[in-house]
């Protein structure tokens, strides 16, 4: 009760405090079109919960109506910070910023951001179908306008492949969609989308790593040049959306999260079996993933998944996770049927680091101990998982250091910094099988770097399954795996599967 009311004091605390960029407001110059001409000049500023960081210091910058221009940088150096400031989501503490001749501050807020359009590298996708994601750009678009889009972001191919075309539903933030990195030949599809965009809309540009076929829904909003904040449901819209949340609270799920029946056994080795498996997902039963799909991986091996998007890697996480059973075929863990252990027990044994990993609104040293929620986790175990996944040492130059607050979903710190605490996290519980799924691919070349050296010290000693598509962060695996449409094609080392030229071969050429 005590912190159920702590809670929500920080809750109303935040609610009530007033904002000094009022989002709503009618007050503010505005103009037929908005010349894209920007100016940064001598620009300083801290986030309003870390005043001590400052995050820009003098930065001066143009950019001309019609240029592209990037940013690039280590991990925490401003990059991102630039974007949000652009869209005034944060005011300067010193210095301005101009476009189109104006000061930022001086426009109606409303009415500049509806002229800037945002692709993010975690786009936010709602659990509607794929036209109305794309329609939250624009509120008023017609079919054709968002077919239009679509065709400019080269998603409409795509969606027609889809039984349901632009009626398929998303998922809740784009889950059915394939992953959020990209390999290298969606990101060539991407970025030839985002030069086809940027040549029709003159616009800023910041250098990230975009994703696939989720991601291609968001590229769509830039063409419409609306914020998703202002998408408003209607009434009917509102009603159908409660029904879903009540069916899905009535839902019996096929796997029990909270279930205390099943095996468990002494030590755990971490070999796993994936034997003739066939899946498809529940809500696209037409779509085959996996099919007649075999890997077997040795306790204590590296096993690494390459291939396109959609080939089915994150899947096979998703299946030793026990998300979901099989449709056909096994699962083994040390020749037991997965389906037959106990699953919280299972799921403790496993330590798992994402692409985009959730940090709390709390502390460092919550947020690394919630890694293993059974005990109690001490600050001895948190420093020694901290040292391992390299963030002890940045830790301890921060003001209040393991205390301090990391911000919602982990705002307050860089790319690089928020996937070594994520490393922390799943070290705490000294896992027996590591899951890494695009663990390095968003972020710079220097924080890569570090985290992959994070990686390799977590991975020692244990069972290790890593999805990449940046081949470099894979070449000293025990065993290369590559996908294509739900199968094994080819497997191997590094070096054994360029000297085949084959899949993996072009893969590397395409790299190149």
């Amino acid at each position: 009760m005590a912190q159920a009311r702590g809670a929500a004091y920080t809750l109303w605390h935040i609610i009530d405090t007033p904002s000094k960029i009022v989002s709503d407001s009618e007050s503010g110059i505005t103009a037929n079109d908005l010349i894209g001409d920007i100016q940064f000049t001598n620009v300083n500023f801290a986030y309003p919960s870390r005043p001590d960081v400052p995050v820009l210091n003098e930065l001066s910058f143009s950019a001309q109506q019609g240029e592209t221009i990037a940013l690039v940088g280590t991990s925490g150096c401003g990059k991102s910070t630039c974007m949000q400031l652009l869209q005034r989501f944060y005011d300067p503490i010193s210095g301005s910023i101009m476009i189109g001749g104006h000061r930022v501050d001086e426009y109606h807020l409303g009415w500049l951001r509806q002229h800037i359009g945002a692709v993010s590298q975690e786009p936010i996708l709602f659990q509607t179908t794929i036209a109305e994601n794309i329609r939250l750009g624009r509120l008023e678009a017609t079919q054709e306008e968002i077919e239009e889009a679509a065709r400019i972001a080269n998603a409409h191919d795509f969606i027609m492949t889809l039984p349901q075309k632009y009626d398929t539903l998303a998922g809740e933030r784009g889950t059915q969609m394939s992953g959020s990195a990209l390999d290298t030949e969606s990101e060539r599809i991407v970025q030839d989308a985002l030069n086809r965009a940027s040549k029709a809309d003159k616009k800023d540009s910041r250098t990230a790593s975009l994703g696939d076929d989720a991601r291609d829904a968001a590229v769509t909003t830039i063409e419409k040049r609306q914020n998703d904040q202002t998408a408003a449901e209607d009434d009917k819209n509102v009603e159908d959306a409660s029904k879903r949340i009540l069916a899905l609270f009535d839902r019996i799920p096929e796997i029990d999260n909270g279930t205390t029946d099943g095996d468990t056994f002494e030590n755990l080795k971490g070999e796993i079996d994936f034997v003739d498996l066939h899946f498809r997902y529940p809500n696209r039963p037409e779509v085959p993933v996996l099919k007649r799909f075999n890997l077997n991986i040795k306790p204590h091996q590296q096993v690494a998944l390459v291939g396109a998007s959609g080939c089915g890697k994150s899947t096979t996480i998703q299946l030793i996770e026990r998300f979901y059973n099989p449709i056909n075929g096994q699962l083994l863990v040390d020749h037991h049927d997965a389906s037959s252990l106990n699953l919280q027990w299972w799921r403790s044994k496993i330590g798992f680091v994402s692409q985009e990993p959730i940090l709390f609104d709390a502390s460092i040293r919550e947020n690394i101990a919630y890694g293993d929620t059974s005990r109690y986790v001490t600050m001895a175990e948190i420093c020694e998982a901290a040292k391992n996944a390299n963030i002890h040492r940045f830790i301890e130059t921060l003001p209040e250091q393991y205390e301090t607050n990391v911000g919602a979903k982990g705002t307050q710190l860089s790319g690089g910094e928020k996937q070594r605490i994520a490393i922390a996290r799943a070290l705490i519980r000294n896992p027996s099988i590591l899951l890494l799924d695009e663990a390095t691919s968003a972020l710079d070349t220097e924080s890569e770097r570090i985290v992959q050296d994070a990686l390799d010290r977590a991975s020692k000693g244990r069972t290790t399954i890593v999805i990449a598509h940046r081949l470099s962060t894979i070449q000293n695996s025990d065993v290369i795996c590559v996908l294509h449409h739900g199968r094994i094609v080819e497997q191997g080392t590094h070096d054994d599967l360029l000297a085949r030229k084959g899949f993996y071969y072009r893969l590397a050429q395409a790299k190149k």
